[in-house]
């Protein structure tokens, strides 16, 4: 991050939360504690934006998020995860797409969930709490919800083939399954992605037996 760049912002009427100020701009939010050091909450908490993590890369992303605080003579101590959301696209037939697919599904959570917009299926949801899973038609979301336009760059064409469907399978955890996976850090992540894929998917029978690793059930 250069300091003489400017990120614009915009400064929130009211904090939330614990935070008092909550400064929100493009790429990233800012909710900022008023106090000196942190307690059970952090003095900065920072949400960073998905057109930011595309477009930069997470690693960039990070770095230019806490560049920002360093460049306005804030100190890091420590930067912890509080939730890391994994998501993988792929084109599949149209046919596939339909709610048949809930048979399919193999999960302990309790909790699952067909999502249809005029009848049409526009996704499944699995799980709440600390780990979570969504299956969805991504373009169908950007035009009902997100308008991320920017996401057909991304996927190099200009429109959905025809008879095709871009799907997104899309795992979100938060702060205790992180610890289980010793996925603390920034660091840890880049490092260690592939343990939260494994614990995603079946693969995390591979991960089980090895040493500083235990299996929460969920």
């Amino acid at each position: 991050f250069i300091p003489e760049e400017v990120w614009p912002f915009t400064i929130k009427p009211h904090g939330t939360k614990g935070f008092s100020w909550i400064l929100t701009g493009a790429d990233f939010t800012y909710k900022i504690a008023n106090t000196i050091t942190p307690n059970s909450r952090p003095n900065v908490m920072i949400e960073i934006r998905s057109e930011a993590l595309w477009r930069l890369g997470p690693e960039e992303a990070i770095n230019i998020a806490l560049g920002i605080i360093t460049a306005n003579k804030g100190y890091i101590v420590e930067a912890k995860l509080s939730r890391v959301d994994l998501c993988v696209d792929f084109l599949m037939s149209e046919k596939r797409w339909a709610s048949e697919l809930m048979e399919y599904i193999v999960t302990r959570a309790a909790d699952a969930a067909l999502y249809f917009h005029y009848k049409k299926l526009t996704g499944i949801g699995i799980g709440k709490g600390v780990i979570s899973a969504r299956i969805y038609d991504k373009p169908s979301e950007i035009q009902q919800k997100s308008k991320k336009e920017w996401m057909y760059d991304i996927w190099g064409i200009q429109e959905i083939p025809e008879g095709k469907k871009i799907i997104r399978i899309e795992f979100q955890l938060r702060r205790d399954v992180l610890k289980d996976l010793g996925l603390r850090t920034p660091e840890d992540l880049f490092q260690k992605a592939v343990r939260a894929w494994a614990y995603c998917t079946k693969d995390w029978l591979k991960f089980q037996d090895r040493p500083g690793l235990h299996h929460t059930q969920r």
